[in-house]
């Protein structure tokens, strides 16, 4: 399969719920899912909610994008306010096709010095 079909999932969620959501998506046959933590800008202390989010990328085919997306949504409850949220973007809009041969090993490297 090609990159065209292929969607990258984002989902940003509460501090500390990123182990399940992982884990959720792995059962879905996720290979590789990147957890990452950030932190907003707005400071939402006083509403009762936490500014420290974790987030996780992670891709699938096109055919299992709802999926992931309602597995995501049980999961962490994300069609409750305050929760989180996740979104798709074709992975053919995040980066080239060089850029995503270079990142699926189908190229080898650039010769160093050349771009």
């Amino acid at each position: 399969m090609g990159t065209d079909g292929l969607k990258l999932v984002f989902c940003i969620m509460e501090r500390g719920k990123a182990a399940a959501a992982r884990k959720a998506v792995e059962a879905m046959g996720v290979q590789f899912a990147l957890t990452a933590y950030g932190r907003g800008t707005a400071d939402f202390a006083q509403g009762g909610w936490e500014g420290e989010k974790d987030l996780l990328l992670f891709a699938v085919p096109g055919a299992r994008e709802a999926r992931a997306l309602d597995t995501l949504t049980a999961v962490l409850g994300l069609d409750q306010p305050g929760r989180g949220t996740a979104f798709t973007l074709p992975l053919s809009e995040v980066a080239d096709p060089r850029t995503l041969q270079l990142l699926s090993g189908a190229q080898n490297s650039p010769e160093e010095g050349t771009l």
